[in-house]
């Protein structure tokens, strides 16, 4: 973590405009792994409702953890049967999540969920139009 820090840190320096930004994660199981934020799981450490880890995106669930090797907190939102839309954050949401694009869920049985990634992410969100509804 500090090792990434630093690289981030003298990229900057050494290099204008360079940035050691993450990139989403392509699996070979065709999944996709982000960091972000989930809404929707009741949790001590929740910050306005979002709690901020790891997402992986399959085309059957979408998987949050608090740590990238997924071993922490696991959690998953089913998508057999959800309703997914996509968007910006809405207005009361922006103070937490900026321009994060937001995919609200809806599970088969009525559950409601959201997960937030940053620009440059939003590729991961592509694995689930094969279950969306709606569109």
């Amino acid at each position: 973590m500090v090792g990434a820090l630093m690289r981030s840190v003298l990229g900057a320096l050494l290099v204008p405009g360079f940035s050691r930004r993450p990139r989403p994660r392509r699996r070979p199981d065709g999944s996709v792994a982000v960091p972000g934020l989930v809404h929707g799981f009741d949790s001590p450490f929740e910050q306005d409702g979002w709690l901020g880890g790891h997402l992986v995106f399959t085309s059957t669930e979408v998987t949050f953890s608090v740590d990238a090797d997924g071993a922490v907190a696991l959690r998953s939102i089913p998508l057999a049967g959800a309703t997914v839309s996509v968007g910006p954050p809405t207005v009361p949401e922006r103070r937490s999540l900026g321009s994060r694009r937001v995919a609200r869920i809806v599970t088969g049985d009525g559950r409601s969920f959201a997960v937030a990634v940053d620009h440059g992410f939003e590729d991961a969100l592509q694995p689930r139009r094969a279950v969306r509804s709606g569109d």
